[in-house]
């Protein structure tokens, strides 16, 4: 397989987790990346710079891009921080609110969501403050927002639970809180579908 994809079996392994344990009949084996048709260079601050920050006003989505279920090969993926939602996705106030916010005091650990590379660490992107994009092994991207701290640069591979930094309030925020996006081929998604029950939920 790495060599058809013309992938290192390095790292395909870095990318599945299962690959240690063993490969069984039915396990799914993502692909790096760099191999995967619909990223190309450059496209990590295109990602989510369209819109003028964590709340986008007036932004065009695809036709179903709100209402799309996560199918039966949707990636699972881990809640990021412990603490409370306190905004959820989509309409806020004329305004589309492209993930979701949740509550929990300055300094609390950031955790990845998935394994992946991190494509974006800094605080450049207008309204989000210090932010990580981390891009996983297939077409979807996560963003992690307002950090007080960033742990990552750009570059690095992190695996799943892994610290990318600690909540904070920077950019266009009111309070501590993580903003946290998940994005397929760019297109903004609704978290609350792709992971498991909250420890804690309003």
């Amino acid at each position: 397989m790495a060599s058809r994809y013309g992938v290192g079996l390095k790292d395909l392994k870095e990318y599945n987790e299962a690959i240690a344990k063993g490969i069984h009949v039915g396990d799914k084996i993502y692909i790096p990346f760099e191999s995967i048709p619909g990223w190309n260079e450059g496209d990590e601050e295109r990602l989510i710079s369209e819109g003028t920050g964590p709340l986008a006003k007036n932004r065009r989505e695809p036709s179903g891009a709100l209402s799309r279920a996560p199918s039966s090969q949707t990636p699972r993926f881990n809640w990021p921080v412990y603490g409370t939602l306190s905004s959820h996705f989509g309409n806020r106030g004329g305004e589309k609110h492209e993930g979701i916010d949740i509550a929990a005091p300055k300094g609390t650990q950031v955790l990845a969501s998935r394994s992946g590379h991190v494509i974006y660490s800094g605080n450049k992107i207008s309204g989000y403050g210090k932010m990580v994009i981390l891009r996983h092994p297939d077409t979807y991207a996560t963003v992690y927002a307002h950090l007080s701290k960033i742990n990552v640069k750009k570059g690095d591979f992190v695996s799943r639970g892994e610290s990318l930094g600690k909540v904070g309030s920077t950019g266009r925020s009111t309070g501590p809180h993580l903003h946290f996006e998940v994005r397929n081929r760019r297109t903004p998604t609704d978290p609350l579908a792709l992971l498991p029950s909250p420890p804690h939920r309003n």
